[in-house]
């Protein structure tokens, strides 16, 4: 036990500070599901925190494959296992399961919001592949982008991260703006002759 609760106080140390108030009810939360764990029984969704925390990729896959609990909520924070993810094989197993990449939890922060205040690079890219949007924002009105530049840490790593985020953004971008001018155009009303010919049910 104590080594988990190590690693779950390393994880939420190198949060940065404004997420400091969801990241305590959260590790309280985890601990106690750590806690639960120990006694007879526990379900499957209670074991899920476990072994994503150990990046423990047999567990995890074993879990899911009894209880598919990839998209449960710690009730203090919304967090889903997606959000506390460390491991990039782990996360694509979670995204198979049916993990939603945009989850948010109570403060609206995504799985990719936290995975950049940790500058997890690897899992940051696991998250786009599988559908993780970089355009959405917190209830601070914060993009997963912006938590690089609140982040300390490798200047080099930031930068490589952010230049991801920026391919990603444009990616998202570029699929919006095909939507809408697939499906959102106004449509070119019919010529008077050409209406005439589709109410009578004539060929054009």
């Amino acid at each position: 036990m104590p080594d988990e609760v190590e690693s779950l106080h390393r994880l939420f140390q190198i949060y940065y500070g404004v997420f400091i108030s969801a990241n305590i009810k959260t590790l309280e939360n985890l601990i106690a599901k750590l806690h639960a764990e120990e006694r007879a029984g526990a379900a499957p969704q209670d074991r899920i925190w476990r072994s994503v925390l150990k990046r423990d990729l047999v567990k995890t896959s074993g879990i899911l494959a009894e209880c598919n609990c990839a998209n449960i909520r710690d009730a203090a924070s919304g967090c889903t296992p997606l959000h506390i993810c460390t491991d990039p094989n782990i996360a694509r197993l979670l995204l198979r399961y049916g993990a939603h990449p945009n989850a948010p939890d109570n403060y609206g922060e995504t799985p990719l919001h936290h995975v950049c205040a940790r500058l997890d690079l690897p899992t940051a890219q696991s998250l786009l592949a599988g559908g993780a949007s970089p355009l959405l924002k917190d209830h601070f009105g914060r993009v997963p982008a912006d938590c690089i530049l609140m982040t300390k840490g490798d200047p080099k790593l930031k930068s490589t991260l952010s230049n991801i985020l920026k391919i990603a953004e444009s990616r998202f971008m570029g699929e919006e703006k095909e939507f809408a001018d697939r499906y959102m155009k106004p449509q070119t009303p019919a010529l008077p002759e050409e209406q005439r010919r589709i109410t009578k049910g004539g060929k054009t």
